[in-house]
């Protein structure tokens, strides 16, 4: 894009929408090699994509608190500080080769973050305090960031960096400032700013395990089945470790997605599941001429990588493997099983399409 030179003293003014412009086109950067890193990530590209993640993190984040920021509102400010510090940790995380924290599934669910930041609309899916302290603080050093950093400080969206900065100086967080429907908020306790020993910490004896099952994707949008349904069960080691639960059939197909809606509850408490534990989900379907139902495709979550957090599984071919040793691909298509899990909080009144 090139500018026309000002003549003899005429001065050229930005246009009215220059800002906006100007935003767009850097959310739609940034959208893509998002896109890129992520399907680099999940090949098992992982240096390649640990160094761009970095890269992007600390691209992001010196925008948070550049002058070009002034013109973003506080929720896009926020948003994008929550991004580059998510970006951060998957880096870490791949750095040393860890298991629990910030894994490809959440990565995948900040895709619709990234389509949405400077439109508007989209939550936040990740609950930065489910993060360690000590990885959470060392993401925001890494990145020059303040304590605040992720912290929705005001209640008005429209709120701009100038503004924000006056702000800063009260240094007060209040858990209504978040979207009352984000997963941080329906937990009910905490503030960004408290420190992890700070909080009155959770010690129930048992936490019930729920899903709420979104919908599934298949790149056949023709595709007619019989009772689609999903089945949900733990597995310890290549054992099946209590009972399994069944969705209701697909409320709807709609273009590639079965929609389901609906929350199932596991018969095991959280801390009943054993370390090192999965729970398999099955999209199974009624096979007339076989009169009995039959296994399409299945995906797992692993028991650490439990949270209050939406998700989107991969899809491998069947048979299943309890020990989900050997894996393969269902589709190379980006279609997912879409859930959010529920650990000890009530039924969600939400949909997730």
């Amino acid at each position: 894009l090139h500018k026309r030179a000002p003549s003899n003293g005429e001065s050229l003014s930005p246009s009215p929408m220059a800002p906006q412009a100007t935003k767009q086109a850097l959310g739609n950067k940034w959208l893509k090699d998002y896109k890129n890193v992520v399907e680099m990530d999940g090949w098992g590209q992982r240096e390649e994509a640990k160094e761009i993640y970095t890269t992007l993190a600390t691209t992001i984040a010196g925008k948070t608190i550049s002058d070009e920021a002034s013109t973003w509102t506080e929720r896009e400010v926020v948003n994008a500080e929550r991004f580059a510090i998510c970006l951060r940790l998957r880096a870490d995380e791949i750095k040393r080769g860890g298991m629990h924290g910030i894994n490809l599934s959440n990565m995948k669910a900040l895709i619709p973050v990234m389509e949405q930041l400077f439109k508007g609309g989209e939550k936040f899916p990740i609950d930065l305090k489910s993060v360690e302290g000590e990885d959470l603080d060392s993401a925001k050093n890494a990145l020059n960031l303040g304590a605040n950093a992720g912290v929705s400080r005001g209640r008005c969206d429209t709120k701009t960096l100038q503004q924000k900065k006056q702000d800063i100086v009260q240094t007060i967080v209040d858990s209504d400032d978040e979207d009352e429907n984000t997963p941080s908020n329906r937990k009910g306790k905490g503030g960004f700013l408290s420190s992890p020993n700070s909080r009155t910490p959770e010690t129930p004896a048992t936490r019930k395990v729920g899903f709420e099952i979104g919908k599934i994707g298949f790149k056949d949008e023709n595709l007619q089945l019989v009772d689609p349904t999903i089945s949900a069960y733990v597995v310890a080691g290549a054992k099946v470790s209590g009972v399994q639960v069944d969705t209701k059939p697909a409320a709807k197909h709609q273009a590639k997605y079965f929609i389901f809606n609906e929350e199932i509850q596991l018969t095991q408490s959280l801390e009943a599941i054993a370390p090192g534990s999965a729970i398999i989900f099955e999209f199974k379907h009624f096979k007339k001429d076989k009169n009995k139902m039959s296994t399409k495709c299945w995906c797992f979550v692993e028991r650490e990588d439990l949270k209050n957090v939406p998700m989107v599984l991969e899809l491998y071919k069947k048979p299943v493997d309890l020990r989900r040793k050997k894996l393969s691909l269902f589709t190379v298509k980006p279609l997912y099983l879409h859930v959010e899990v529920r650990i000890g909080q009530g039924p969600h009144s939400g949909v997730l399409y």
